[in-house]
């Protein structure tokens, strides 16, 4: 089964409509999941999922019960810088937990819960075939960054302090960009050894305005995330395309 989970409802749209033999179950007596098959691969589609404590959870929960072999967090997502622009989808190549810091408590990196890697890097055949999807299955380019993941929203530059350690932010990367609830789900998948990756689209730049001409790039975008998403399920399908744990 392939779970994919997103914030709101125009999240996970694209695939709520095109699932075959779909029944409604709730998760935890709380949370509508969508059931079905995509071209014959068993998934569960949720929405309503915000800050990293709900979706680590409800990952965990999810994994437990059903037999889960990748998790997808699809939405939006911040950039810190302007290298990228409102309407850019961001592939995850690895996750930070933004809002951890045990620097004085234990011999581990801002950003890093002890006995767990700083990174937690996503499956390398997952991101090549994501790629290769918005490649040669749709109109849209995609970029494979860092995702640094925290359970508070930033509107200001001058929040990015929070990230800093020394001289230095948390990310050596150049490129990078924010979310709420990839992390939470990172983390259980990376102890449960299920793949984890996110696909989100840029809403907004950080330190700039949300306008409405965002929300409707952004809208636009999310039918080419779900054309390279359904691709990757078909291949899943065919052959062996998650090659194994998340490296540290």
């Amino acid at each position: 089964m392939i779970l994919i989970i997103g914030s709101n409802h125009d999240d996970i749209l694209y695939f709520d409509t095109i699932i075959s033999n779909r029944r409604k179950e709730k998760i935890l007596d709380i949370f509508d999941a969508t059931f079905g098959t995509i071209l014959n691969q068993e998934v569960v589609v949720l929405s309503d999922v915000f800050s990293n404590y709900l979706s680590s959870s409800l990952v965990s929960y999810i994994i437990q019960r059903y037999f889960v072999v990748l998790t997808i967090v699809v939405g939006r997502c911040i950039t810190v810088n302007n290298d990228n622009k409102v309407g850019d989808i961001i592939i995850s190549r690895e996750i930070i937990l933004g809002d951890v810091d045990q620097v004085s408590e234990r011999q581990v990196k801002l950003g890093q819960i002890p006995g767990l890697p700083l990174r937690l890097r996503v499956d390398d055949n997952v991101v090549n075939y994501l790629s290769k999807a918005f490649e040669e299955k749709t109109d849209s380019d995609a970029k494979v960054e860092t995702y640094i993941s925290t359970n508070q929203s930033y509107t200001l530059e001058s929040e990015m302090d929070l990230f800093r350690f020394g001289d230095r932010l948390m990310s050596s990367e150049r490129n990078f960009v924010i979310d709420n609830i990839l992390g939470g789900a990172a983390v259980s998948c990376y102890l449960t050894k299920v793949p984890c990756v996110g696909v989100k689209v840029v809403e907004r730049v950080l330190g700039k305005k949300n306008l409405i001409d965002n929300y409707l790039k952004v809208v636009q975008k999310f039918s080419a995330v779900g054309k390279a998403i359904v691709n990757v399920i078909n291949d899943i399908g065919r052959r062996d395309v998650i090659g194994g744990e998340n490296e540290n």
